[in-house]
């Protein structure tokens, strides 16, 4: 029996994941969230556990950007 996969952010279907993995190639700050994946056959359905996503803006340590080119110190690289 064939299985059917939905995830989900949030509990809401993601529109177009559908198969055994889901995979973001960038992510912004509107996908933060929990995600799972419902799987169905004709015997039930089950959803998984939670996988959560935090995404955090990113700013300069010094709130303001050191000029390019330059030296930027490892310990003052950012705030996130």
């Amino acid at each position: 029996q064939p299985i059917a996969y939905q995830w989900r952010l949030n509990g809401t279907p993601i529109s177009g994941a559908t198969s055994s993995t889901y995979t973001k190639a960038s992510a912004a700050l509107g996908d933060a969230g929990n995600y799972t994946v419902v799987l169905s056959n004709s015997t039930g359905t089950i959803t998984s556990a939670v996988a959560a996503l935090q995404v955090f803006n990113q700013t300069p340590f010094s709130g303001t950007p050191i000029a390019i080119p330059g030296i930027v110190q490892a310990e003052n690289f950012d705030n996130g």
